[in-house]
C-alpha cells in the first residue's frame, strides 16, 4: 500500500497541504466577527469609493436595487373582515408618502435606500420613531434609517448586569441582541452642525425600535459586509490598467511616424546630412515636420517615411477586460451583460437561462431580507403606533395582532422576455389546472380580483358608451343573429 508521500502529498486533502506550492493560500483561523470587525470601516469606506468612482461597480449596485425593489415591494391586507380591510388599506396609502423620515420620505424610496445601504455597505439599520398624535394627521409613526458607521465596530464593553457589547450591538447572557449604542451624530461627517464631540457621544437604542438589515453569510455573525468586498482589490488594479492602456493610446496617437534617413560620414568620419552634405551640429534639435489631412508630402533623398501602428500592444485588451469584469460582477451576484451592457454574445436562450437563475436569487433576496427585516418589521410598528393612538380601529388587537400581521408583500413583477410567448405559457398553465389566475397575476404585481372587477367595469362601461351613440354592441348583434335564425322557413 502507497503512503501519502509517495504520492507526492502530506495530507489526504489537497486544499491543506503545506508545500512550497501552498505558500500563496492563506487560511488564518479566525471566527465570524474576528474576521471581518477589525477591517470593516476600512472595507466599507473603499466598497463606497469604488461605488462613486467606478462606472461598472455603481452600474452594478444600481442593477441590485433596480431588481430588489423597482417600483416598490406592495403591501396587500388579508384581513377576512372587508371594512377593517379596507380601512387599513386606505390608511396605510395615507402613511406612504412620508412613512420616512430625514427627507427620504416616501416608503417605497426608503426601501431602494435601504437594498442600496445593505448591498453598498453591508448593512443599514431601520429605528422606530414615534410622533405625536398633533404632528400628523396619518398614523404618528416614521422610520428612520442609519447608515453603519453609527454603529462603531471597535466599541466591545463588558457591563456591569452582566450583559456586554459586541461591535456595538448589547447582547444579555444568552446572547439575545438587547440594544444598539449608536454615535448621537455620524464621526465622518464634517458638515454636522454639533460639535465635534457630540458626534463621539453614544445612544442607547433598546431592540424593539431597530431593525438591522444585514445579510449574515456566517452563523454568529454581527455585523455585514459590503456584497462586492471581494472585488475591491481587483477593481483597483482593472482601474489601473485601464487608466494606463488608455494613456498609452492617448500618447501613441500623438506620434504619427518616423523619417528615417541614412546615416552618411564625411572622410574624417564625421556624420554629415545626406541632403546638404553639411556636418551635423549634435546642439541642433531635430524638427517636427506636421501633416494635416489631405496633403501629399514629398520626402528627400534617402528618407523614408515610417508610420506607427497605433493598435499594437493592446490586441488583447477586449478580451482581458471582459475576463475581469466578469470576475467584478460574480462578486455582485449580478450578470456580466446586465453590468456592462456588453450582450453582443448572447442569443434569447442563452439570456432566460442567465436572467431565471439572476431572478432567482433576487427573489431569495427580497423574500428572506427585504420583506422580513424591512417591510414586514415597519408594517408591525405601523400597526402597534395605529392601535395605541387610535387612528386605526382593530377590535381584539392584543389577541389579534398575527391576523393583522397576516399580508402579502409583493415585488415589481418580472417583464416577459417574449411577451406573447410568455403570456400564452401562462394560459395554458391555467388551462390545464397548473396555476391559478391569482398565481399568475402575483407575478406581474397585480391583485386578480381587482383586475377582474376594473374589467368587467369597462365592459359595461363601454357597453353603455356603444348603446347611447347607437352603436351596435356585441349582445345586440347576438341577439339579431338569433332573431333571423328563428325567423328563417324550414326546409
Amino acid at each position: 500500500m502507497r503512503t501519502l508521500k509517495q504520492y507526492g502529498r502530506s495530507t489526504h486533502n489537497v486544499s491543506a497541504s503545506r508545500g512550497t506550492r501552498s505558500t500563496v493560500m492563506s487560511g488564518k483561523p479566525a471566527g465570524p466577527n474576528s474576521a471581518i470587525t477589525p477591517e470593516l470601516p476600512t472595507i466599507r469606506n473603499r466598497a463606497r469609493d469604488a461605488v462613486r468612482n467606478s462606472p461598472y461597480i455603481g452600474n452594478a449596485l444600481r442593477a441590485l436595487v433596480k431588481h430588489e425593489v423597482g417600483t416598490g415591494i406592495t403591501c396587500k391586507f388579508l384581513v377576512e373582515d372587508e371594512p377593517i380591510r379596507l380601512a387599513l388599506e386606505a390608511a396605510w396609502r395615507e402613511s406612504l408618502p412620508n412613512m420616512f423620515s430625514d427627507g427620504v420620505g416616501h416608503f417605497y424610496a426608503g426601501q431602494r435606500l435601504g437594498s442600496r445601504g445593505r448591498n453598498e455597505s453591508g448593512e443599514i439599520f431601520l429605528r422606530r420613531r414615534r410622533r405625536p398624535n398633533r404632528s400628523t394627521s396619518s398614523v404618528p409613526m416614521q422610520v428612520q434609517l442609519l447608515e453603519s458607521d453609527l454603529l462603531d465596530t471597535t466599541y466591545n464593553v463588558q457591563l456591569s448586569n452582566g450583559n456586554y457589547i459586541r461591535a456595538g450591538i448589547e447582547l444579555n447572557s444568552r446572547g439575545e441582541r438587547v440594544a444598539y449604542w449608536f454615535f448621537k451624530d455620524h464621526p465622518d461627517d464634517q458638515q454636522s452642525t454639533r460639535t465635534y464631540s457630540s458626534s463621539q457621544q453614544r445612544v442607547r437604542i433598546l431592540a424593539k425600535d431597530v431593525v438591522h438589515h444585514y445579510i449574515p453569510l456566517r452563523a454568529g455573525q454581527l455585523r455585514g459586509v459590503p456584497i462586492h468586498s471581494s472585488a475591491l482589490f481587483k477593481n483597483s488594479n482593472l482601474e489601473s490598467y485601464d487608466d494606463y492602456e488608455l494613456e498609452r493610446k492617448k500618447n501613441h496617437a500623438s506620434f504619427t511616424g518616423t523619417i528615417e534617413r541614412e546615416a552618411r560620414y564625411n572622410a574624417q568620419g564625421i556624420q554629415i546630412d545626406p541632403l546638404t552634405g553639411e556636418t551635423f551640429d549634435t546642439d541642433d534639435v531635430i524638427p517636427d515636420v506636421s501633416f494635416t489631412a489631405g496633403v501629399i508630402t514629398q520626402l528627400g533623398d534617402g528618407e523614408q517615411l515610417k508610420l506607427f501602428d497605433a493598435e499594437k500592444g493592446g490586441e488583447f485588451y477586449a478580451d482581458y477586460m471582459r475576463q475581469q469584469l466578469m470576475s467584478i460582477s460574480a462578486s455582485f451576484g449580478v450578470p456580466y451583460e446586465i453590468v456592462t451592457g456588453d450582450w453582443s454574445k448572447v442569443n434569447d436562450r442563452i439570456l432566460r437561462a442567465v436572467l431565471n437563475d439572476f431572478q432567482r436569487e433576487i427573489e431569495a433576496i427580497q423574500e428572506l431580507y427585504l420583506v422580513t427585516q424591512l417591510c414586514q418589521s415597519t408594517l408591525a410598528w405601523w400597526l402597534d403606533a395605529g392601535y395605541l393612538s387610535g387612528r386605526l380601529n382593530l377590535p381584539d388587537y392584543v389577541n389579534r395582532r398575527e391576523e393583522y400581521l397576516n399580508v402579502d408583500w409583493r415585488p415589481q413583477g418580472w417583464a416577459y422576455v417574449h411577451p406573447e410567448q410568455d403570456a400564452k405559457a401562462a394560459i395554458l398553465r391555467i388551462e390545464n389546472d397548473l396555476s391559478t389566475h391569482e398565481k399568475e397575476a402575483r407575478k406581474l404585481n397585480n391583485d386578480s380580483q381587482k383586475v377582474l372587477k376594473a374589467n368587467v367595469e369597462h365592459m359595461a362601461a363601454k357597453q353603455d358608451l356603444m348603446k347611447k351613440n347607437g352603436v351596435e354592441t356585441p349582445e345586440d348583434k347576438d341577439k339579431k343573429e338569433d332573431s333571423d335564425e328563428v325567423s328563417k322557413p324550414s326546409e
